[in-house]
């Protein structure tokens, strides 16, 4: 007969993974008592069969709540106690194998079940779970199952702050949660497995600008080599995309190609760019933020113009008239006018170059890159309000150098 080894493993063996960090520095209120909700259960000493009994009982109710969307940390008890009745059953030396999958099973989603409702205090044993599994006969795919769902919840937890709603947050890896999911990818192969990594790029999209791009960063590094490789189309396509942003997120410290054609056909000299601190962006006719940028940069244009700032744009929707009509038709506040310079991405492959949207795998405008005098590029995705601070540091990247 084979038995589940149960292990207690403390929160310090997780290290490698998982860190976490209460932010509450007082005791937690109790909760107030929800009628018809047990807040504590006690397990049955009684046979096997009463033991079964109980567990389907318990299970079923607080399952039927999770399928609602209603489950809550302090309902966890019912839960709390299928798993404790599961560990009586399976240190029973008599049970049969069809009964110790059955309750391996159930302690598995009830351990799920918690960790979703409480992941504060339940994660950590939902890791643990896993190694556990891997030890017993006939598992792989509750292995599988449980490793879905601690990447499902690790992609939640690393995406949410601390607020209301979050009063005690736990602080992940992200490092390690992007390998771990990788480590998923290579060894489950399937269609199912790419969702994961779609709604990890749709939180990362939810966070606060620094937090986003350092987070897509990672992201995209580490899984873009995974897609290129496959032979599937959409797979190869979602590398490509990955490609692109990691790209575009990784320029800070390097030179950025602004090879392209302008809206009269003639081909941009990068070279009229040397020695100047240039702001690009990229912008699409029917983005109402980018035409705001716009009246933003004729500002700057007027304060920094003559100390060696320029602004190119990337139109990256729409051809050459396209571009014509939105810089005859566009007036910016008090009169002024769009007068830099506008590369059409789509005539790119005129000169024999990549658009430069795909190239950067940029979807939404506007995107902003800021290059320094000595042709690097000193931050994508500045915040405008902290623009001028950052042109003027890149006009001037030592304090002797600025003008009296």
């Amino acid at each position: 007969m084979q038995r589940l080894a149960i292990r207690s493993v403390g929160v310090c063996s997780l290290s490698v993974f998982l860190l976490i960090s209460f932010f509450s520095s007082a005791a937690q209120e109790q909760p107030d008592e929800k009628p018809g909700i047990e807040t504590s259960l006690i397990v049955p000493d009684g046979s096997l069969e009463g033991l079964r009994d109980f567990v389907v009982k318990h299970y079923s109710e607080s399952k039927r709540l999770w399928g609602l969307g209603q489950l809550k940390p302090d309902q966890t008890a019912p839960m709390e106690a299928v798993r404790a009745a599961c560990e009586k059953i399976l240190a029973d030396p008599t049970i049969s194998d069809e009964f110790q999958r059955w309750t391996l099973k159930k302690m598995a989603e009830a351990q799920i079940m918690l960790a979703h409702a409480d992941p504060s205090k339940h994660y950590g044993r939902l890791l643990t779970m896993v190694e556990d599994y891997e030890a017993q006969p006939d598992c792989e795919n509750l292995v599988k199952t449980i490793e879905k769902h601690i990447l499902q919840l690790g992609i939640r937890i690393a995406t949410t702050p601390a607020g209301l709603d979050n009063p005690r947050p736990l602080r992940l890896d992200f490092n390690a949660l992007v390998e771990r999911l990788l480590l998923y990818l290579e060894m489950y192969r399937e269609p199912d497995s790419t969702l994961l990594v779609r709604d990890l790029l749709a939180y990362v999209k939810t966070m606060p600008p620094v937090q986003r791009d350092r987070m897509m960063l990672v992201a995209a590094e580490h899984l873009a080599p995974h897609y290129l490789k496959s032979l599937e189309a959409n797979d190869k396509k979602l590398g490509r995309e990955l490609q692109g942003t990691a790209r575009l997120l990784s320029l800070p410290g390097k030179p950025m190609p602004l090879e392209g054609v302008l809206p009269t056909g003639e081909e941009f000299d990068p070279e009229t760019l040397k020695g100047k601190v240039v702001l690009v962006q990229f912008w699409e006719p029917n983005c109402v933020h980018c035409r705001a940028g716009m009246a933003l940069f004729v500002e700057l244009l007027e304060q920094y113009g003559r100390k060696g700032f320029e602004v190119i744009g990337v139109c990256t929707q729409g051809g050459a008239r396209t571009v014509q009509d939105f810089v005859q038709r566009t007036t910016l506040p008090d009169d002024r006018r769009i007068t830099w310079p506008i590369l059409v991405d789509e005539l790119a492959p005129k000169i024999e170059r990549p658009r430069l949207a795909e190239y950067f795998n940029i979807v939404e405008t506007p995107v902003l890159v800021l290059i320094g005098r000595d042709g690097n590029v000193v931050r994508v995705n500045p915040l405008p309000s902290a623009l001028p601070l950052e042109i003027e540091q890149a006009l001037y990247p030592n304090t002797a150098d600025e003008p009296e």
